[in-house]
């Protein structure tokens, strides 16, 4: 018995979403995805558009795509690595995640954005940390890496100073 050709690509279109929807959980199961991320990878698949958003609506539906759970663990790790705030900021920015989202892991009271800086601080420059530092140009290159670490200056005065202020 042989299919009409109708048939054969209505089966093929459930075999293609249950692919899509087979990788999506694949992704996630390593480790957690913004919807934009997982968007990304999956189109790069060669999965339709359609698909792919009627796949990302399912994962969360089921609660397996979640952005909030997504910001929280990025920040933790990103934390945990020795970022500061600012970077971590702009990085969920390119995944997608703004506003309250990315506001409310960076501003749990579990994280301490003081602390990490000066521990960031005394993990590059150790033996050398001696408050405050005479040549400019030192002072400077030290500024720089912490600014790139993402570091309000405030935090970066306290690493370097011990001032809270």
């Amino acid at each position: 018995m042989l299919q009409s050709s109708a048939e054969f690509g209505a089966t093929d279109k459930v075999t293609d979403q249950k692919a899509c929807y087979a990788k999506g959980l694949e992704l996630l199961v390593r480790r957690e995805h913004s919807r934009k991320e997982l968007r990304g990878k999956l189109l790069l698949r060669s999965f339709s558009e359609d698909m792919v958003e009627h796949t990302l609506g399912l994962l969360e539906q089921e609660g397996f795509l979640n952005d909030a759970r997504f910001a929280e663990a990025f920040v933790h790790y990103r934390y945990g690595k020795g970022q500061g705030p600012e970077r971590i900021r702009s990085e969920l920015m390119e995944r997608g995640i703004e506003g309250q989202m990315a506001s409310e892991p960076l501003n749990s009271a579990e994280y301490d954005w003081f602390e990490a800086a000066k521990k960031a601080y005394m993990r590059k420059y150790g033996a050398e940390y001696s408050g405050e530092i005479a040549d400019i140009n030192e002072r400077m290159k030290r500024q720089r890496f912490m600014r790139y670490r993402g570091f309000t200056h405030e935090q970066i005065r306290y690493a370097q100073e011990g001032d809270r202020t």
